[in-house]
């Protein structure tokens, strides 16, 4: 759990700037996994793959809502009940602040 914590943080850096999302390289992804958070190259590869097909590597994509309501934010398609939205608080990450690149500004192509 806690590790799951510290990924949906470092990732989303609780951006103070907002900064246009980009289309972001896999290797510089997979480079903050392995380098950065000490994952598994194996693991790296499993959130590579995640991001490749919930964002196409866009850091500003936002998924459609469901039939739940919920929302869907950032390069992971992190679920707005892991963000706090509104008055919705989870994990104590903005659901906006996943939608900017400023944590992954030094790994992109």
């Amino acid at each position: 759990m806690w590790k799951s914590s510290v990924v949906l943080f470092v990732l989303s850096c609780l951006l103070l700037e907002p900064v246009t999302g980009i289309v972001v390289n896999p290797c510089s992804v997979a480079d903050v996994f392995v380098n950065q958070l000490g994952v598994t190259k194996q693991n790296a590869a499993k959130w590579v793959c995640l991001a490749k097909f919930a964002s196409g590597f866009n850091t500003k994509a936002l998924g459609a809502t469901d039939k739940n309501g919920n929302d869907y934010f950032g390069l992971f398609q992190i679920n707005d009940n892991y963000c706090k939205k509104g008055t919705k608080k989870s994990c104590g990450v903005s659901c906006t602040g996943l939608l900017y690149r400023a944590c992954l500004r030094q790994y992109t192509s």
